[in-house]
């Protein structure tokens, strides 16, 4: 995996995240945090720590698979990138 496909995946996700619609107030907590990471993330001059965004990435699929599946297919999509590339 090179760094291409995983900005890639990123830019896929934080387009879905950013038309993601929670229902619940945490839910609503958890994707601004994650818009957070995931825009620090597709940053060139910040200092990326792709291993802890994976995990909260990880935990935030199992949030968010049942209430919205495509927000949950962009993240499983992402973890897998991150995955591949030893992170």
């Amino acid at each position: 995996m090179n760094e291409q496909e995983r900005r890639e995946s990123l830019e896929a996700l934080s387009h879905n995240l950013e038309s993601a619609q929670p229902t619940q107030e945490h839910h609503r907590d958890l994707l601004d945090r994650l818009r957070l990471e995931v825009s620090e993330a597709l940053d060139p001059d910040y200092d990326n720590d792709y291993d802890s965004l994976r995990e909260r990435l990880e935990e935030s699929f199992v949030e968010f698979e049942a209430e919205n599946p495509r927000l949950g297919s962009a993240l499983r999509q992402a973890i897998n990138v991150l995955s591949q590339g030893g992170v």
